[in-house]
């Protein structure tokens, strides 16, 4: 199993051990986890994208590509998250930094291997991961509408490391990629290495968001 991406320091004793408040009570992480129902269909968008993005982050790296890590988003620089929501959420500065850290990176990749006519190609791409987010301007729908050129990124590298599904398609389309993203998203990042617990990638988001109280509530009407 890969260690170079994941979100390897959310261990079982971390999700134990860091609470977050909930109406003055300290709250362990692994307590919202519990309550992730990771089928909703209003968190694929966001989930698409972070494997989307992890693989790429992955790949780059296995591929030793020589990249030049783009400027911190802003939304992953530290003064976003003041204290009080840090200890409102028990995100720590270790955290946002690895966040923003990795956002850079997959910024660089896509730099490095996008051109302006795959940039046109998956403009179609870009509007579905960035559609809604969870919901209308719900935890995570910054994380999601992370560029489309996310996909023929993705679609880029797996060719470069020969992975490809059985009925793969040569064709340089949009459909195509959006195609291989599919197929990859359905295989899971297991099969390819790497861990992806689709309920910590949602907390993440909602912890970002200083939005816990939305995976209680979500699940409650559910």
């Amino acid at each position: 199993m890969h260690t170079l991406i994941g979100i390897e320091y959310f261990t079982h004793e971390r999700l134990n051990a860091i609470c977050a408040k909930s109406e003055g009570q300290a709250i362990p992480l692994s307590h919202y986890t519990k309550q992730v129902a990771v089928g909703d269909s209003r968190y694929r968008s966001y989930l698409r994208a972070r494997a989307c993005q992890r693989l790429i982050n992955g790949w780059a790296r296995e591929l030793h590509l020589e990249i030049t890590p783009e400027p911190i988003p802003a939304q992953w620089l530290p003064d976003r998250f003041d204290l009080a929501h840090r200890r409102a959420t028990g995100l720590t500065l270790i955290d946002i930094a690895r966040e923003g850290r990795e956002a850079a990176f997959t910024a660089g990749v896509i730099g490095s291997l996008s051109t302006p006519a795959s940039r046109g190609l998956v403009s179609d791409i870009d509007r579905q991961l960035a559609e809604a987010g969870f919901w209308a301007r719900g935890a995570g729908a910054e994380i999601a509408s992370l560029d489309g050129r996310l996909v023929y990124t993705l679609w880029h590298l797996g060719h470069e490391k020969g992975i490809l599904p059985d009925d793969h398609e040569d064709a340089d389309t949009a459909e195509a990629e959006l195609h291989y993203l599919e197929w990859v998203y359905r295989a899971g990042l297991k099969h390819f290495g790497y861990n992806f617990d689709a309920a910590i990638e949602i907390l993440l988001a909602h912890q970002s968001a200083n939005r816990l109280e939305d995976i209680i509530g979500s699940r409650a009407a559910s």
